[in-house]
């Protein structure tokens, strides 16, 4: 079984992956979010933006990349798509996009 420290650290390649792929399809992105602690989830819950304390954002097992365009942030989930697809379909992972309730900023390590 791996360990934590191993997760992060293969999520952490991952990331980078997606990171190049945005950066070979000219899609300029930062990261938002990465680790959170409880009581920021929990602030995230109240606010509505978050729905579960299970979060791997607890485990820094999550990331929320935002895309810009025209220097503005975009929150148009057909916007994620290409990054989402590369996320599940090349690396194996999870994409909050793929959801009931679409979360598109978000890429998760997947177990």
């Amino acid at each position: 079984m791996e360990s934590l420290r191993e997760k992060q650290a293969k999520f952490l390649i991952y990331v980078s992956k997606l990171v190049a792929f945005a950066y070979s399809q000219n899609i300029k992105i930062f990261v938002n979010e990465w680790y959170r602690t409880k009581e920021r989830q929990e602030q995230m819950i109240k606010e509505g933006k978050s729905w579960t304390m299970n979060s791997k954002h607890l485990d820094g097992l999550a990331v929320d990349l935002v895309i810009l365009k025209d220097g503005q942030a975009s929150w148009d989930c057909k916007d994620y798509e290409p990054l989402g697809e590369y996320w599940e379909q090349h690396l194996g992972q999870t994409w909050g996009g793929s959801w009931k309730q679409k979360d598109c900023v978000h890429f998760e390590y997947k177990d």
